[in-house]
C-alpha cells in the first residue's frame, strides 16, 4: 500500500516525495525497495513514533524546508487509490493563487486528503501536537485556503483499520470497488 502511495506521488508534478518512516519503519523500506525507488524518493525518520500524527507531519515538513520546497503535499501512506492527476491539479490551483496559504481536495463537498500547503505555513505546521495534523489549521484559514472540488474518490479512501485493510487485499485481488 505505501510502495503505491509513494508511486503515485512520484508519478505526479511534485519534485521530491518524502517518505516519514515511523511505526514498522524497516517494513516501509523494504517496501520503498521496490518500484517506487527513486532518486526523487526521500526518507526522514520522525523522532517519536508514538507523538501522533504532528510529530510525522513535522518532520517531513522540516525535510521540506531543507530541499527549500515552496509547497509540500501532505499525503498519506494508507490512502494508496489517490490519483497523480489529483496532486497535479492541486499544484495547478496553488500556482493560480498565490496569497493562498494551501489548497484542500473535496469530493461532494467533503474534505479529503492531500492537502497542499506553501512553505509559509510549515513553521505552524511544525509546531502543531496530536493526531488532528492540519486539520486545525485549515478551519482557522478560512478563505486562505482554496477549496478544489474532485472527482477523485481517491481522496477519501484510506485503509487504517484491520477490516479497510482487508478491503484493500480484496480490491487487489478484484474484489470491486471501494
Amino acid at each position: 500500500m505505501v510502495r503505491r502511495s509513494a508511486a503515485t506521488a512520484l508519478a505526479s508534478r511534485c519534485f521530491v516525495t518524502i517518505v516519514v518512516l515511523g511505526h514498522q519503519a524497516a517494513e516501509v523500506r523494504e517496501a520503498l525497495d521496490g518500484p517506487a525507488a527513486s532518486s526523487r524518493l526521500r526518507q526522514v525518520q520522525v523522532d517519536d513514533p508514538s507523538a501522533g500524527i504532528a510529530a510525522s507531519l513535522a518532520a517531513g515538513l522540516r525535510a521540506a524546508r531543507d530541499l527549500q520546497a515552496e509547497a509540500a503535499a501532505v499525503c498519506l501512506g494508507d490512502m494508496p487509490l489517490l490519483r497523480a492527476s489529483t496532486l497535479d491539479r492541486l499544484v495547478d490551483t496553488l500556482e493560480q493563487a498565490p496569497a493562498a496559504w494551501g489548497c484542500v481536495p473535496s469530493l461532494a463537498g467533503v474534505r479529503g486528503n492531500p492537502v497542499l500547503w506553501r512553505a509559509r505555513a510549515f513553521d505552524t505546521l511544525a509546531g502543531l501536537r496530536g493526531d488532528r495534523g492540519g486539520a486545525q489549521l485549515i478551519e482557522g484559514l478560512g478563505e486562505a485556503m482554496l477549496r478544489l472540488e474532485l472527482d477523485d474518490g481517491g481522496i477519501l479512501e484510506d485503509f487504517d483499520t484491520p477490516e479497510r485493510l482487508a478491503h484493500f487485499a480484496d480490491l487487489g485481488r478484484g474484489g470491486g470497488s471501494p
